[in-house]
């Protein structure tokens, strides 16, 4: 984490199965939810790992208030998100991961200014994995279905018929 341009340490930790980092009065926790809305928790490295459409949840406080907030993906620089702190320095929001991102690690980088009103940087790495590939794994098994439903019906199909013709 950087404030006023110089690198500090920060106190990270996972708690209720989110990051929790806390800088002097800054405090920002972040965490993963499912495409529906529902917790998705921390992978079990205690990494943020999400698939495009999925969010992270954002909650911050000791910002200065009503400083702005911008949320960023790196490599290739792009604005996901920007907000505003309430009155008393806090936030709670939601960053989609869009669909077109890359799978692979990024950086997540919150940018605002904190309570002093000096400028603060929190970058924290993140893996955007394919979707695609647990929707192959159902589309794999759905096939399975299909074609054993297929061939047990040409397997017991002529039976029947012949059943009835007699």
């Amino acid at each position: 984490m950087s404030i006023g341009g110089t690198a500090v340490k920060a106190d990270l930790q996972r708690i209720n199965n989110e990051l929790v980092v806390s800088v002097g009065k800054a405090k920002v926790v972040l965490g993963a939810l499912n495409s529906d809305g529902t917790s998705k928790g921390l992978s079990s490295s205690g990494s943020l790992e999400l698939s495009s459409g999925e969010s992270i949840t954002v909650r911050v406080e000791g910002f200065a208030p009503e400083a702005d907030v911008q949320f960023w993906l790196f490599s290739t620089p792009r604005l996901l998100n920007s907000t505003t702190a309430n009155d008393a320095g806090r936030i709670a929001t939601d960053v989609v991961i869009p669909d077109d991102v890359v799978p692979g690690d990024h950086r997540f980088v919150l940018a605002s200014t904190n309570s002093d009103g000096d400028p603060v940087n929190l970058a924290v790495g993140i893996n955007v994995q394919t979707r695609s590939a647990s929707d192959i794994r159902w589309g794999i098994v759905l096939a399975f279905v299909v074609l054993g439903a297929g061939a047990l019906m040409a397997f017991f199909l002529p039976a029947v018929l012949r059943r009835r013709n007699i």
